[in-house]
């Protein structure tokens, strides 16, 4: 993945070609992924997302494809520059199901599109597996403060205060905790 995305950021046609054709000298079992990735870079790379799409829908139907997670990503990412939010919805809340280093980036998204609860839900559930992802805790925060929560931030301070006493995130909790809606 790291040379499709090397020829993919240099802009490099005549590598894609040459990687298409090295590919094609495999077997078709175990190079169609592969394939299918870099046939869906090169179609990003000349201007045609949906084509793209395509092609890295291709390597949706084998769950157990060694490339899956970044077909995902990168449908993930068509579809928020097209602003197709249901779709980028759907490749990322898959991307959670893989992995739950992707709950916060899922969060942040559902946010964007107006589903504050949604987010909400996530983060907690994210929080409370991983306490010390900071970041999350302060989005967290900052979510219950925007619905006029502030009494569901006190639990977050008091966490914060036992993980990281005297941090600069500690003062803005207490910050949101004490502030009204802006």
């Amino acid at each position: 993945m790291a040379r499709v995305s090397e020829l993919f950021r240099t802009r490099d046609y005549l590598g894609f070609d040459y990687l298409l054709t090295m590919l094609g000298q495999y077997p078709e079992e175990m190079a169609f992924p592969y394939l299918c990735i870099t046939q869906g870079m090169k179609a990003e790379l000349e201007g045609d997302p949906g084509q793209a799409v395509k092609h890295y829908h291709a390597v949706l139907d084998n769950i157990e494809s060694p490339v899956i997670e970044f077909a995902l990503k990168r449908i993930a990412h068509i579809c928020m520059n097209a602003g197709d939010m249901e779709n980028a919805v759907y490749a990322v809340d898959s991307l959670v199901h893989i992995s739950d280093r992707y709950v916060p980036f899922f969060a942040n998204l559902l946010t964007s599109i107006g589903q504050p609860e949604d987010a909400i839900a996530l983060y907690e559930q994210y929080t409370g597996q991983h306490p010390g992802d900071m970041g999350s805790v302060e989005k967290l925060a900052v979510l219950y403060h925007k619905l006029g929560r502030q009494d569901d931030i006190v639990p977050l301070l008091q966490s914060v205060e036992q993980l990281a006493p005297g941090s600069e995130m500690l003062g803005r909790l207490k910050l949101l905790c004490s502030s009204s809606l802006p």
